[in-house]
């Protein structure tokens, strides 16, 4: 009975790991859409958009800093998504002149404050 000897390897790096990505999302450079404002207390930290239209605007969390950048300043691609209001013959709804909402949770708010008795909020 012969004994083997532990000659573990370190570690492989995938293959993917490897190598280089071509697709234009990954080609592009890192940009600086923020600032983090800390007095050391991480429970503390804002993150402050840094354009001067913007200086006075701060965020507690560093996600709604990039959902900021995405739909102010056009970040993060030029696609942004669209929310129409389901309730047909509103103004914010596809056929309405007034144009879709940029984020989900505007259009949900736009629905419980406009169409509360359509949409059955009571």
């Amino acid at each position: 009975m012969s004994k083997r000897r532990n000659t573990r390897r370190p570690p492989q790096p995938a293959p993917h790991m490897l190598t280089p990505r071509t697709n234009d999302s990954q080609d592009t450079k890192p940009v600086i859409i923020g600032l983090l404002l800390s007095d050391g207390n991480t429970r503390n930290d804002r993150y402050q958009c840094p354009f001067s239209t913007c200086t006075e605007l701060t965020f507690g969390r560093p996600a709604e800093l990039k959902r900021h950048h995405a739909s102010c300043h056009k970040g993060y691609g030029s696609k942004k998504p669209q929310y129409w209001c389901p309730v047909s013959g509103c103004d914010r709804s596809k056929v309405g002149h007034k144009g879709s909402f940029p984020r989900k949770d505007k259009m949900m708010d736009h629905l419980e404050r406009a169409h509360r008795d359509e949409v059955g909020g009571g």
